[in-house]
């Protein structure tokens, strides 16, 4: 059903992370696998099509992959309120997959307050073209003649880091907010580094303007990743 590959983000210099990240085949799916991977099917996805099942078992397996590397008891990712894994206390978490691809990355260093990943698919023209209000703020329409990526790549980069951002601030700001409250300032193809800022206030924790950095990688021709982690404020 899966096949474990090499983490993209294995060589940014980031040594307080566990992550797994896997290839798997919805075809090869079967309800049968939850138990024989010792994972709970969750009864939300009782009626859910075979491509949903498949995603779901996939990132939770990463999930426990990834907490066995910790050396910390292994326990299930239950869903929270709005779908969003619930994990351990002592653990900084997160979880993504594509239709072929998932991962979790995970952090228990206590100057780590979120942590969020994200994988997507780069995205056509006429999807830029249907989203890209939605999506993008006037401040980083420029963004998209970067000298060294396509304006799709561009789009779907933007997109990819706003979801990442999220799933790391959503634990601490206890509320769902718009793509408009994150602003893309730059993006380092060299690097693959993202800088971007908050756009307003958004919660006690994080105040206008607070500035941050990502890193992003491409799994292949087709497909890219973001990785965002919150450092405890001094």
């Amino acid at each position: 059903f899966s096949t474990q590959i090499l983490s993209p983000f294995e060589g940014i210099g980031i040594d307080f992370l566990d992550q797994y990240w896997c290839e798997f085949s919805p075809d090869k799916y079967s309800d049968d696998l939850y138990p024989i991977l010792d994972i709970a099917f969750p009864l939300s996805l009782k009626r859910a099509v075979k491509k949903r099942k498949a995603e779901f078992l996939a990132g939770r397996y990463c999930a426990q992959k990834a907490l066995e590397r910790t050396g910390q008891p292994i326990v299930p990712i239950e869903q929270g309120p709005h779908g969003s894994p619930v994990w351990p206390n002592s653990i900084k978490g997160t979880i993504s997959h594509t239709d072929s691809m998932a991962c979790s990355v995970i952090c228990m260093n206590p100057n780590v307050v979120g942590i969020g990943v994200d994988i997507e698919k780069i995205v056509d023209t006429e999807t830029l073209d249907l989203s890209r209000d939605l999506i993008l703020v006037a401040d980083e329409l420029p963004l998209l003649q970067h000298s060294n990526l396509s304006p799709r790549a561009i789009f779907t980069l933007i997109f990819s880091l706003k979801e990442s951002f999220f799933k790391a601030a959503y634990p601490i700001v206890g509320e769902y907010f718009d793509f408009d409250r994150v602003i893309v300032t730059s993006i380092d193809a060299k690097a693959q580094i993202i800088d971007f800022q908050l756009n307003g206030r958004l919660h006690p924790y994080f105040p206008e303007n607070m500035s941050f950095q990502a890193y992003y990688a491409y799994l292949d021709n087709n497909t890219l990743t973001t990785l965002v982690f919150l450092p405890k404020q001094a």
